[in-house]
């Protein structure tokens, strides 16, 4: 099983326990992943240079929870899509390589 199809299975249960699949549509899961990465983007606004360059392992920690929280909002906004993330992001990659 990949990333991409654990993080689906794994938000879907999650979304169903506490009653949010309801209000899965493409605005909300694409407002949910602006507001997580405004999150993580909040954990380094403030940092000087120095710190940026090298963040204590207690910010990695809070950085790695919101990166995880936008990797799963985008992944359940693919698939309410009907987008694999693996197939757009490599058409992604064929297209600024040819740019």
């Amino acid at each position: 099983m990949n990333l991409e199809t654990l993080a689906q299975e794994a938000f879907q249960r999650l979304a169903q326990r506490k009653g949010w699949s309801r209000l899965h549509n493409a605005r909300s899961l694409a407002t949910a992943v602006a507001t997580e990465a405004a999150e993580l983007l909040q954990e380094v606004q403030w940092l000087s240079d120095d710190e940026a360059k090298a963040p204590s392992d207690e910010l990695r920690a809070r950085m790695a929870d919101e990166m995880a929280d936008v990797y799963l909002y985008l992944v359940a906004l693919a698939r309410h899509l009907n987008l694999s993330l693996e197939a757009i992001v490599s058409k992604k990659i064929r297209d600024n390589e040819q740019r």
